[in-house]
């Protein structure tokens, strides 16, 4: 009893305010500047491939909703943006493969014999970061886009 008492003693009252953090300005460092470029890479990259391919999936070559689909996960930072290692996909093609890493290999394979192999062997080879800028400098070269910057 005497809990609830003090309870409703305490209820009137106001609580003290939280304090507010105070935002510090973050210099914009040299990594985030390179994400940012890695992800106009990105972008640029993925035009690219679905432009090249026709913007129709090179499996069963529906238009819809065309996504660029690597061979070897971009992880690879040396064929990352090497155009022999992606590909169109539809939506429907690229779930399906990416949860049956076989019959994606498999068809890769078919498709482009010897190719994964060749890939591979680069993928292994180079691990410094490639520059972002000269990468958006080429893609949009490529596509006969101006650069903004």
């Amino acid at each position: 009893m005497t809990d609830l008492r003090a309870a409703l003693r305490h209820a009137g009252r106001a609580q003290p305010k939280p304090l507010k953090r105070v935002k510090v300005k973050k210099r914009i460092r040299a990594k985030s500047k390179r994400k940012m470029k890695l992800h106009d890479a990105d972008k640029l990259f993925s035009t690219y491939i679905r432009t090249r391919d026709g913007w129709a999936c090179t499996r069963c070559g529906s238009p819809v909703m065309p996504q660029c689909a690597h061979l070897h996960s971009r992880v690879y930072r040396a064929i990352r943006f090497n155009p022999d290692n992606a590909t169109t996909l539809c939506k429907g093609c690229h779930v399906m493969f990416t949860h049956r890493p076989i019959e994606w290999q498999d068809w890769c394979e078919e498709r482009w014999p010897g190719r994964l192999a060749l890939l591979r062997v680069q993928a292994l080879g180079a691990h410094e970061h490639p520059n972002y800028g000269e990468i958006c400098d080429w893609l949009q070269a490529a596509l006969g886009v101006r650069g903004g910057g």
